[in-house]
């Protein structure tokens, strides 16, 4: 019973409709393996990167006012990947000296995380980064400069998980990684 193998989707045209700041909306033209044409319309982007940032038996939780939901919401240290050619680590070790003002520690990969596939291509690279030294914030924007950092005990963190009261996606995944990984 040997089939040809299935062919595979094919992205026949991209064309931007709008781009602001790392992002483009765009619309793309593809042909499922029957044959049959869609368009589809998603956001490009350049990526970013996620911190699990521990200091003395505390995680740093950020409280940031979120537009797309229009509430204050419990995060990790995050950012964009808006520097071309910058390294994933270097980019989250960029982003946790401007939201939280650590550096140092001992880094490592947690997990890879493609954050919503039906809207954007975005991919949330992970780290954890232990023993970090903890300073001051350079936030950048009015959401940053109101944004609260809490340095809270890590079993307290993955119980706020648990509860439902942290659902970022980056923090839920990063936070119980590093539970089964890093806190095991």
């Amino acid at each position: 019973m040997s089939a040809e193998p299935p062919r595979e989707f094919v992205r026949t045209t991209e064309e931007t409709l709008v781009a602001w700041r790392a992002w483009r909306l765009v619309r793309g033209v593809f042909a499922s393996p029957d044959g049959e044409v869609f368009e589809r319309s998603y956001v490009r982007s350049p990526g970013a990167v996620g911190i699990v940032a521990v200091s003395d038996g505390e995680v740093a939780l950020l409280r940031q006012y979120r537009p797309s939901l229009d509430r204050v919401i419990w995060e990790i240290p995050a950012g964009m990947r808006d520097k071309p050619g910058e390294d994933a680590r270097d980019a989250a070790r960029r982003e946790l000296w401007e939201e939280v003002g650590a550096t140092g520690g001992e880094w490592r990969f947690l997990a890879q995380l493609v954050q919503a596939p039906g809207l954007t291509d975005a991919e949330m690279t992970i780290f954890f980064a232990e023993g970090v030294t903890r300073g001051t914030a350079t936030p950048e924007g009015p959401e940053e400069r109101a944004m609260t950092v809490h340095w809270t005990p890590v079993d307290e963190a993955v119980a706020m998980v648990e509860r439902g009261e942290i659902v970022n996606s980056t923090a839920v995944v990063g936070l119980l990684s590093a539970r089964l990984r890093a806190w095991a």
